[in-house]
């Protein structure tokens, strides 16, 4: 940012917290039935308690949870959201950082593992039309492998 404009809606650093919670406020009445919300990109956000501790506090006050998308391993998001009492989870990978179909499925398999070593995984993916066909033909292999895919909600802490 400035040179990949995120759209008028992007909390942003050194915003004052009303601005901020008032995009989140108005991202949130787009549509409704969510559990929680995640972050897309937002390092620098994510990093700055001072900016996202407001936002945490709001996702607790509303009992919404927070995924993070593991994208930063600066993000304070683990600690706000204890702080806060918002259900957490963080995202193992980004499955389509490369949308080759090959690339998405060696992404698969490494979470399917990660899932195995782990007890559990989180996978991030676009809806990409490639990302989704191989997401579903990947998911149809599941249970021959005794692998369950879960609501992320289910995982959330």
């Amino acid at each position: 940012f400035p040179q990949n404009d995120p759209g008028p809606h992007t909390l942003l650093t050194g915003e004052p917290p009303r601005e901020n919670l008032e995009k989140l406020f108005w991202l949130m009445a787009r549509f409704g039935g969510y559990f929680g919300i995640i972050n897309n990109m937002g390092a620098r956000f994510t990093a700055s308690a001072g900016d996202f501790g407001p936002v945490m506090e709001e996702l607790g006050a509303r009992g919404v949870g927070y995924i993070d998308d593991g994208s930063s391993n600066r993000s304070v998001s683990a600690q706000l959201a204890s702080a806060n009492k918002v259900p957490y989870a963080r995202a193992s990978m980004l499955i389509d950082a490369n949308p080759a179909r090959s690339s998405i499925l060696s992404a698969l398999a490494s979470l399917e593992t990660e899932a195995m070593e782990h007890g559990s995984a989180i996978g991030i993916v676009s809806a990409l039309p490639i990302s989704i066909q191989a997401v579903s033909e990947w998911s149809a292999e599941l249970d021959g492998k005794g692998i369950a895919l879960v609501p992320a909600s289910a995982l959330m802490q």
